[in-house]
């Protein structure tokens, strides 16, 4: 019997191969859907994608057309084979063409065909064995072969419209209401590593109560009319489909997690934190407060008694940690503040700046902006640029003053040149104080710098930094007050 199963795979398979190269050569030759010319593999690998999907449906559904087109099912059932015995011969040659032709799959795919996919490798596998194991689980609810067809196309969409309300309905659970849930991923392929993990689980959970139905209600088949056998399949299938969605719950729940949360701990020991997803929360040891207003980005730079000063993109923020309340304490409108706010006593200062497109880099078009933290007063002071043109990634690190005049400094970058510290006056007057390899700070009136083997200290006096130490430096240790992240320090 397995001989003549594998002659008529064979069969079925060569008429699928030549019908496979048949159609794209038409279709190229013709130009019946392809306006322009175009090169034959360019329309041949979307349509054997499709093909294959079309293949898997009727090598899973196929097991018994044969016999049921033949009027043979009655003689087949009689062979002195278990039904497990039987359906495993037939499964069998069918299962290892689905094989050798995902197998081919992938070949032409890593090589030429990834420019030319219409389903990405994620999606054309999940779709291409999930219709092949749907197919052959409902192959002996009808001798309809169109039925089948409908049904079996029906359940995949069911199965993938699960698959992704589950995604769905586990984000919304845990909090990430800022991501937004797409299907146009999965059909590229531009999906995140813990989906790629997501995907199999889901899968397998949503797909194992359809084979184990089909597993226990074929052991009873015979050529009693359909409907007693979907009655039994129905029978085990409703109650492994319930413990199947229960169990999928549980694996998405273990497997979602999106993007990297930050965690800052205050002085009264509450800990803030925040994902780009799901915005910002305080634990304050029995409770977390959801914070209402939607913080996409967030980075703390300053704290003071029960307030905590941050940055987000354009705004500066200000969240009192008694109540959880947010107050904005600026708001740019065509300008953009990125990156390294400080704040000295009562007074919160940053450049202002406008994003280049072009050039990916922040320009600073000449205003010191100082906020009056109290009172919420902004003052706007004019800057001499010309020290600082070409620089980039420029933010405040430190604060003084010097004869009785405020001074703000300044790290910034430049192509070529490296990066050099400035020191930005409350007259408008902007000073370079030269090179430093790595990012300086300012600390008890000490400015620290570093050169390619030594940390460099310099001590303000009288309006001037005179250096007073060289410390060499072979394990390139950096110094800063309390630094978060990359783009700032948390000032005191």
């Amino acid at each position: 019997m397995l001989k003549k199963e594998i002659s008529d795979v064979l069969k079925q398979t060569a008429i699928f191969i030549v019908f496979l190269f048949a159609l794209p050569a038409f279709l190229v030759f013709t130009n019946i859907i392809v306006p322009e010319p175009q090169p034959y593999f360019s329309v041949f690998f979307p349509l054997f994608q499709f093909g294959l999907l079309s293949w898997a449906f009727f090598m899973g559904a196929s097991l018994f057309s044969v016999e049921q087109g033949q009027r043979g099912m009655e003689y087949l059932l009689s062979l002195p084979f278990s039904r497990y015995k039987l359906a495993g011969l037939k499964i069998l040659p069918r299962f290892i063409s689905i094989l050798l032709f995902y197998i081919v799959f992938l070949i032409i795919y890593l090589g030429e065909g990834t420019n030319h996919a219409a389903l990405s490798l994620v999606s054309f596998t999940t779709i291409y064995f999930s219709f092949y194991l749907i197919s052959l689980s409902l192959s002996a609810s009808s001798d309809n072969f169109l039925v089948l067809f409908v049904v079996s196309l029906f359940s995949l969409f069911i199965f993938l419209g699960l698959g992704l309300f589950i995604f769905w309905l586990v984000v919304k659970m845990k909090g990430y209401i800022y991501y937004d849930v797409e299907i146009s991923p999965f059909i590229t392929g531009e999906l995140e590593s813990f989906i790629v993990i997501f995907i199999p689980f889901i899968a397998f959970c949503l797909l194992l109560p359809l084979l184990v139905a089909f597993i226990l209600s074929i052991k009873k088949f015979d050529i009693r009319p359909s409907r007693v056998y979907n009655m039994r399949f129905i029978k085990f299938l409703a109650p492994l489909f319930v413990l199947g969605l229960l169990v999928s719950f549980f694996f998405a729940h273990k497997i979602v997690y999106i993007g990297e949360s930050e965690y800052y701990l205050t002085r009264n020991y509450k800990l803030i934190e925040h994902n780009y997803y799901s915005g910002l929360k305080i634990y304050d040891g029995k409770e977390v407060h959801k914070i209402q207003d939607e913080i996409s980005y967030y980075y703390p730079f300053a704290e003071k008694n029960q307030y905590v000063y941050g940055e987000m993109y354009d705004t500066i923020l200000r969240i009192d940690t008694s109540d959880y309340s947010v107050d904005i304490l600026y708001d740019a409108t065509k300008e953009a503040v990125w990156g390294g706010p400080w704040m000295y006593r009562q007074t919160i200062a940053f450049t202002e700046r406008k994003w280049n497109y072009t050039k990916r880099q922040s320009i600073l078009i000449g205003h010191l902006i100082l906020i009056d933290e109290p009172s919420k007063k902004i003052k706007r002071i004019p800057l001499d640029t010309s020290p600082v043109k070409g620089y980039y990634n420029l933010r405040i690190f430190g604060a003084g003053q010097s004869n009785g005049n405020q001074f703000w400094l300044e790290s910034g970058r430049k192509y070529d040149v490296g990066m050099h510290v400035f020191r930005l006056w409350e007259d408008g007057r902007v000073e370079d104080l030269g090179k430093t390899r790595k990012y300086p700070a300012y600390i008890n009136h000490l400015l620290i710098t570093y050169s390619e083997k030594e940390i460099i200290v310099l001590k303000e006096k009288e309006g001037q930094f005179e250096e007073i130490q060289r410390i060499p430096n072979p394990k390139d240790y950096t110094f800063g007050l309390g630094w978060y992240g990359y783009w700032g320090y948390l000032g005191a």
